[in-house]
């Protein structure tokens, strides 16, 4: 339908030659938007086909698994580009798929999943300070300021809202809770960064 609304046959091209590249890119756009479990935007699906064609050509010719800095070398995009790309090729897993154990056995994803007992001593301690330098820059905001982004944000095991809806709860026009948005958190990055600092 594109490609027919915007056909001029005074150019002397036939209708056919016009409509493939019309053609071409509704096809290009549906297999980024369908083919995937997860909807990746066009331009990251296309860079994710030409690093898998890449990757696929220097295993033909490494005769091995190629690293990202290869891909890298090979595209001449950066490699931390390449690593970030290279987790969306692989599909994603069941959380009742098998995984064998270091002991033999076997059990599944949802069994060995994250659960905040099962962090190291460093990490706790990490969440910990993350947790009180949040809760100490949250304190130095104005009464109005950490209402709107504890509710914003889903802060102190509050649901988050979206920002009209929490503008709204608390009586606000939508370029009211943008302006007490920006400058809350303009506020809260600059004391956290003095909190960690101390």
């Amino acid at each position: 339908m594109q490609a027919a609304d915007k056909y001029d046959w005074w150019r002397g091209t036939r209708f056919s030659t016009h409509a493939v590249w019309w053609i071409r890119q509704s096809i290009t756009r549906s297999i980024a938007n369908d083919s995937r479990l997860s909807r990746a935007p066009v331009h990251i699906h296309q860079k994710l086909a030409k690093i898998a064609r890449r990757q696929q050509s220097l295993y033909r010719e490494l005769c091995r698994e190629p690293i990202p800095a290869e891909i890298a070398d090979d595209t001449g995009w950066p490699e931390q580009q390449i690593a970030r790309l290279l987790v969306h090729l692989y599909p994603p897993r069941s959380l009742d798929a098998p995984i064998e154990t270091d002991s033999g056995g076997i059990t599944s994803l949802s069994a060995i999943s994250w659960y905040p007992d099962t962090l190291s001593v460093e990490d706790q301690a990490e969440r910990k300070l993350a947790d009180r330098v949040l809760r100490q820059a949250l304190e130095s905001l104005e009464p109005q300021e950490q209402h709107f982004l504890t509710r914003r944000y889903g802060l102190k095991g509050i649901k988050g809202l979206s920002m009209r809806a929490d503008g709204t709860a608390l009586g606000l026009t939508k370029g009211q809770a943008q302006v007490i948005e920006a400058n809350a958190l303009f506020k809260h990055r600059n004391q956290s960064v003095v909190l960690m600092l101390k």
